[in-house]
């Protein structure tokens, strides 16, 4: 189909399929490599925040683990004191743990039978948080800013529950599943912990505590402005959503079905878990994020979980898609600009060619197009048409001048041979009156004839050889035309496949440069943010080991502390009776030291944890600075490589572009010409064969006048 184009249309529509292949490709590798920028940094992201607030959730349901931890230190060493232990201190201990967090509602110890004091027949209906038989069993909770008490061995047989059974049997901590409670009107949970003394549980001690804190910090949770988050329990149980109505449900119902098995497999085993996810509440595909809470000593791990719009993750990418396309289109309407420009000033002069070649052929020999429109190439091309067409001018003048001097020539020998007839006539009459007298004017006449038909002849041999030159010559002027149309279509089509491929090179290396800028530039950018992040980290990772100076300074502390409190401990049971008060306070002291030395532990943890990840973070910035200049010199250089290549494409552009793919055109006028020249050879062969007619004639007409001569010389002999 573009065979039949002319070239301008032909140049236009071949670069803007080029020019649109290219912009698509790159725009396509772009916008995928965006794409999967913003999906990775979303990914961080979200696991930062979600590790960050997990760590809070963590931190809140620790607290109770370290009060329950506490209360078991504190029992087991009240059930040191014996029948010397006053239960009322227990009480109080009890009431006081209860109000030492607000985030606490209740506080529940339950003691195998006499694991106490032994005394619980001493006990039995003096309280009514004691059981039956006294059994050592009671629950405080809050109720309209008091506390409140109950037995939980006769009215909530503890020896059922989870809270009980759990840490019993696995001689560890538990984490209770979320529950419902009509008395505080609000969701909770238990976290409770066993109590070992000398190998054998001897009762546990549980922390109830309420669920607000949590949905009041997921409220503030927008992760990308437009994403929320949710936190669930290991068997799925929703604990706090931006969505009231899903709270106390499973939190798989919010998720399509072929999904949900795979996301409570994640949280009851404490796996990280990520997906795309077209959400059933709102329509919407969302990437959510599951990251797992590990309370310290348990196994069943919480799991805080964020979603935020693809969408918004993709937002940047679908922008630098619409400016891509945008530009794309603009820079494809300019080159298709250019090319029209290029292809016009390249077929002006090939359209005044062909005008030339069609004059010519139609016999306008004065015909001459301008000059200031050619140049390069087809300049040359232009004068060797010039030149072939006033060869051919002279040489068909040359034909005709012959032609007329052989027309000339055949009516003198025309003329001669009717006086030779008169003459013949004439001696008849003569022979009739005289033949002497005739013979005599017969032999005049017959001489002049003679003489007349000798230079007859010899200008008809002439015109003769003549006319052979000239059929020579325009024959030799035909195969000239025909080598030279030959040559000029081979140049056409080399010069038009070298225009096509330069223009091409200078375009793809053009845009190359440009594109090859555009990435230094964003690398640049990139490593100066690497490096910026990389001395941020280093920074942190000093104040890291400072911390680690400070809680090491805080552990030793604690160590004496403890020590310390032992030994008061031990001092105020040899004083007896008189060293009871001190002995309370020596072993509140004493667990204020253990539960000290376990939050400094943990903090120990976590700065350590901190150490770590800043390291890690700080080996891998400087991997990625590392790549980021490696790729910025890579790029510098293929830069200057391109700009070369522009340049030399550039100049090569301009060496072919002048004669392109329209000498095909050019090719066909000089066909037109080869024709009229063999017209001009045909002219010239008949116009020898009639002077070779005409030769003859005049060599009969000379063997007549010879006969005439003889018939004469009879005559005078008579």
């Amino acid at each position: 189909m573009l065979k039949n184009l002319r070239i301008g249309p032909k140049i236009a529509i071949s670069m803007s399929v080029l020019m649109i292949l290219i912009f698509v490709t790159f725009t396509s590798i772009t916008v995928t490599k965006t794409r999967q920028i913003s999906r990775d940094q979303a990914t961080d992201m979200a696991e930062e925040m979600a590790a960050r607030y997990g760590n809070q959730v963590k931190n809140n349901i620790e607290k109770a683990l370290d009060a329950a931890l506490a209360g078991s230190a504190a029992f087991i060493s009240f059930s040191s004191y014996g029948h010397n232990l006053d239960r009322e201190m227990a009480d109080h201990f009890i009431q006081q743990l209860t109000l030492s967090d607000p985030m606490f509602f209740g506080t529940q110890v339950v003691m195998e039978p006499n694991a106490l004091d032994g005394r619980d027949a001493e006990y039995k209906g003096t309280k009514e948080w004691y059981g039956p038989n006294g059994e050592y069993g009671p629950y405080f909770w809050r109720e309209n800013g008091s506390l409140k008490a109950e037995d939980l061995i006769q009215y909530k047989p503890a020896t059922t529950r989870e809270w009980y059974m759990g840490p019993r049997d696995s001689r560890g901590p538990i984490l209770t599943e979320p529950y419902y409670t009509e008395v505080a009107k609000t969701s909770m949970a238990t976290i409770s912990v066993p109590m070992i003394k000398n190998g054998r549980f001897i009762g546990i001690v549980g922390i109830d505590f309420v669920l607000k804190a949590f949905q009041k910090m997921v409220d503030t949770i927008r992760p990308m402005e437009t994403g929320y988050a949710f936190l669930a329990s290991n068997k799925g149980y929703c604990v706090a959503h931006p969505d009231k109505g899903l709270i106390g449900k499973n939190i798989t119902d919010a998720f399509p079905q072929d999904v949900r098995n795979e996301i409570s497999s994640a949280i009851s085993n404490g796996k990280p878990f990520h997906k795309d996810i077209i959400s059933p509440l709102d329509g919407k595909e969302y990437f959510f994020l599951f990251e797992p809470i590990m309370v310290q000593g348990t196994s069943t791990p919480w799991a805080i979980g964020l979603a935020i719009p693809t969408q918004k993750i993709y937002a940047e990418a679908q922008h630098f898609l619409t400016i891509s396309l945008i530009l794309s289109a603009a820079a494809i309407f300019l080159v298709l600009i250019v090319v029209l420009l290029i292809a016009n000033s390249v077929a002006k002069p090939i359209n005044s060619m062909v005008g030339f070649a069609q004059d010519i052929a139609d016999g306008n020999f004065d015909s001459k197009p301008d000059s200031r429109h050619f140049g390069g190439e087809l300049l040359t091309l232009y004068d060797a048409l010039s030149s072939m067409v006033k060869s051919l001018v002279e040489l068909i003048g040359t034909a005709e001048e012959k032609t007329q001097e052989a027309e000339r020539q055949t009516q003198a020998a025309q003329v001669a041979l009717k006086e030779a007839s008169e003459a013949k006539e004439a001696a008849e009459r003569a022979k009739a009156e005289g033949m002497l007298q005739a013979a005599n004017q017969l032999e005049g006449i017959v001489d002049q004839v003679t003489s007349a038909s000798e230079e007859l002849a010899s200008q008809i041999e002439e015109s003769s050889r003549g006319t052979e030159i000239q059929r020579e010559r325009t024959s030799e002027s035909a195969t000239a035309m025909e080598q030279m149309n030959a040559s000029v279509l081979e140049v056409a089509q080399n010069a038009s496949q070298a225009a096509e491929s330069a223009m091409d090179a200078k375009g793809n290396a053009e845009e190359g440069g440009k594109i090859v800028a555009d990435v230094v530039s964003s690398i640049n950018a990139v490593n100066t943010a690497a490096e910026i992040m990389a001395s941020g980290l280093n920074d942190l990772g000093t104040q890291a080991e400072g911390i680690s100076q400070v809680i090491t300074v805080i552990t030793d502390i604690a160590d004496q502390t403890n020590l310390l409190a032992l030994n008061a401990a031990i001092e105020a049971a040899r004083a007896g009776e008189a060293g009871r008060g001190f002995a309370v306070v020596a072993d509140e002291v004493r667990k204020l030291a253990e539960k000290t030395m376990q939050a400094t532990h943990e903090v120990g943890q976590a700065v350590h944890a901190i150490q770590a990840g800043t390291r890690k973070s700080i080996e891998e910035m400087n991997n990625a600075a590392s790549m980021v200049t490696k790729s910025t010199d890579l790029a510098g250089k293929a830069g200057d490589s391109l700009h070369s290549i522009v340049e030399i494409v550039d100049s090569t552009a301009d060496q072919v572009r002048a004669i392109a793919t329209a000498s095909e055109e050019q090719s066909a006028a000089s066909e037109q010409i080869s024709r009229g020249t063999e017209e001009v050879n045909r002219i010239a062969a008949d116009t020898a064969e009639a002077m070779n007619q005409s030769s003859q004639a005049v060599a009969d007409l000379a063997r007549l006048s010879s006969d005439l001569q003889a018939l004469i010389e009879d005559l005078k002999n008579v």
